[in-house]
């Protein structure tokens, strides 16, 4: 199945006058392995070889003669070329220069969508039937992480880069609203598809397959800024205070319209949902747990994105302390600086000391008996007998009948997205799975905040 054969004769038509004929002596190659540009050929008389050069000697991943299309997804992505292609006998090509190509279905709305729309049903159809390289190349491209097979992931990531591409034109030409709520639907059909995927896949095949799908992805992925925080950035990581205070937000951005839609589907997911959710759930509990008659004590272990110690901070007007403990020191500036609006009855004190070392008792912190202790965005980091060190560390913090909130993520159908695509690892728990944790720690009234999304919010008094 040809890119041109899917055509409409019209399209066609205008296509086929902004081609160049070009004749290419045997064995002389036109596309080499790393080169940029984006240039179409098609093999109008005599054959081509798609050569893998990294091998020694040559392999020939494929032969190509009249009416193939090479150089497509070099033109698609605007990545370098993936191999190199040389005439077999001496052959005629058509060539579409990427420039003059993008040029006209720029100028031409209709021509840009029936062209797309042919990329991805050929791109759909070579996918359905394995591929168009050789037996021997696909099993070499098809491993990963010490041979296990990828080829799920790379399935999914071809139908959805089909999905992506009848996109772009519609997304362009139509306003905001409609970008968001086409890309949504072609989101939610992908994500259906790659939920029944990994659900059959065991740990290891999830990890292979996550990871091609992940590096497949990537180039589409990066136009939304959510995706950008967690895999683009040089020295990103998941779960930064950058990351999180745009997903809390919750106005999606991208570098063009495309991302902009692709950002509304990332930001409604039942993670990116459990954040947000989390972060009201939490201040709602602190709102009514804080004192009302007397000055407050209040430690907030884990500073995340610096929003919930600001909100806390808010709301202490009648005075008190607050404590924030974070080993980041540039959201503690932020929090010192600018964030907290603060009274001269509230006294703020900044510690910028690692979880780690909450966790194992070797804390800085010399405090007065609390009224709350906050443990936010950080339980989903912690592995099971962590999470019990930091609780009862926060239960040690608290005076008699004080409150300790635990706040953490529980599992959702996207999570394999999260963990295998954008490499942001949590460790998901359900509500009744963290109270059987927190048992015998010396908590009274544990109860669960009502949480949409991915959140659970848990609050427990001490003994009195």
């Amino acid at each position: 199945m040809s890119l041109f054969t899917l055509l409409p004769p019209e399209t066609l038509t205008h296509l086929e006058r902004l081609a160049e004929r070009t004749v290419v002596p045997a064995r002389t190659r036109f596309i080499r392995r790393g080169d940029a540009g984006g240039d179409i050929f098609r093999v109008e008389r005599g054959s081509v070889e798609v050569v893998d050069s990294r091998s020694r000697p040559e392999m020939i991943l494929d032969v190509l003669g009249p009416g193939a299309v090479v150089g497509e997804l070099g033109f698609l992505a605007g990545e370098p070329r993936s191999a190199d292609v040389r005439a077999f006998e001496e052959t005629v090509l058509s060539r579409w220069p990427e420039a003059a190509l993008r040029a006209a279905l720029d100028a031409n709305p209709v021509m840009a969508r029936d062209f797309y729309r042919a990329l991805a049903l050929m791109l759909a159809g070579r996918l359905g039937k394995g591929g168009r390289t050789n037996p021997t190349a696909l099993r070499s491209s098809n491993t990963s992480l010490g041979g296990l097979s990828a080829r799920p992931g790379q399935e999914l990531a071809e139908l959805f880069k089909a999905e992506l591409l009848a996109l772009e034109g519609p997304i362009r030409r139509e306003d905001r609203a409609t970008g968001v709520r086409l890309m949504g639907e072609a989101w939610e059909r992908f994500m259906e598809a790659a939920r029944q995927t990994f659900a059959s896949l065991s740990q290891s095949e999830a990890e292979a397959a996550g990871d091609v799908l992940g590096k497949e992805l990537t180039p589409w992925l990066v136009r939304a800024h959510t995706a950008e925080l967690t895999i683009a950035r040089p020295g990103g990581r998941a779960g930064s205070p950058a990351l999180l205070r745009h997903i809390e937000r919750g106005m999606p951005q991208g570098s063009d319209a495309v991302g902009v839609a692709l950002d509304a589907a990332l930001l409604s997911s039942s993670t990116a949902l459990g954040q947000r959710e989390r972060q009201r759930a939490t201040l709602s509990a602190v709102s009514t747990l804080l004192p009302e008659d007397r000055p407050a004590r209040v430690t907030v272990l884990h500073c995340g994105s610096g929003s919930i110690p600001s909100a806390i901070g808010l709301m202490m007007q009648s005075g008190g302390e607050l404590n924030c403990v974070d080993g980041d020191r540039e959201v503690l500036e932020k929090l010192d600086h600018a964030t907290i609006a603060r009274s001269a009855a509230l006294s703020l004190r900044l510690v910028h000391e690692d979880v780690t070392r909450t966790i194992l008792g070797r804390t800085n912190l010399h405090l007065s008996p609390q009224d709350l202790v906050v443990v936010s965005g950080v339980l989903e980091y912690v592995p099971d007998l962590a999470l019990t060190s930091l609780t009862r560390v926060a239960l040690g913090m608290l005076a008699p009948g004080g409150t300790v909130i635990l706040d953490l993520l529980r599992p959702s159908s996207d999570r394999f997205f999260f963990d295998y695509v954008l490499g942001w690892r949590t460790v998901r728990r359900t509500k009744e799975a963290a109270a059987a944790l927190l048992t015998g720690l010396g908590l009274r009234d544990l109860m669960a905040a009502p949480c949409k999304g991915a959140a659970i919010v848990l609050t427990g008094r001490s003994a009195a």
